[in-house]
């Protein structure tokens, strides 16, 4: 009887087995698979590949991961994203190249940071926009540079300033200007001229002193 028993439980559990197995050969034959566990699902149909995690997805390689897509490539998260590389990190694109940040972003480097750009470049901040350096600050251009403020501008050394132009030099503000060419030549232009000296005023040339006017007063 016991012997009957067994061969009959062994049975049972060898047609649940076969009806399993039937199961798993339908899904897998046909045109869409889907494994689901615990709230999270596989499914390859034959529009892609989708896995959904009702928690979290950990992807792990001992050496390298590649993800090729064909075409478009999507990351949406609606909360925080983490990118955290041991070594070097890459990020190529053959064409346009977009990031769009809601919030605020801060980028942070340990050591040295370069910025290389083969076309035109172009920075925009709708508020304030600050640039501090630890040391020096250095601007360059093969061609010309324009520093172009709708209001106030200000240049303040807090030793030495030195202003210095190959030819010629400018400064103007309405009908007044101060022009100093690479000649050695300066002129001094406008409705009025004031030179006002709280000590001694020296005037010293190694020419002839010109002096025109309507009327020429000493006190």
């Amino acid at each position: 009887m016991p012997v009957e028993q067994d061969v009959q439980l062994l049975g049972d559990r060898v047609r649940a087995l076969e009806a399993r197995i039937r199961v798993l050969e339908d899904i897998l034959s046909g045109q869409n698979i889907v494994l689901e566990a615990g709230g999270n699902s596989i499914a390859i149909t034959p529009q892609g590949i989708t896995i959904a995690s009702a928690s979290h997805l950990v992807l792990t390689a001992g050496t390298n991961v590649q993800v090729t897509a064909g075409g478009g490539y999507t990351l949406t998260t609606p909360r925080n994203a983490v990118f955290d590389v041991g070594a070097a990190f890459a990020l190529t694109a053959a064409a346009q190249a977009s990031m769009t940040v809601g919030g605020n972003m801060h980028t942070a480097v340990g050591g040295n940071a370069v910025t290389s750009i083969g076309g035109a470049g172009q920075t925009s901040v709708g508020r304030d926009y600050g640039l501090a350096a630890g040391m020096d600050v250095q601007v360059r251009s093969t061609r010309n540079l324009k520093i172009d403020s709708a209001q106030n501008l200000t240049l303040h050394g807090r030793k030495h300033t030195s202003i210095a132009s190959g030819e010629d030099l400018a400064l103007s503000t309405g009908d007044a200007s101060v022009t100093a060419k690479k000649d050695g030549s300066l002129a001094l232009k406008g409705k009025d001229l004031l030179l006002e000296a709280s000590g001694k005023l020296t005037a010293k040339a190694a020419g002839e002193v010109v002096m025109r006017g309507q009327k020429i007063l000493q006190n």
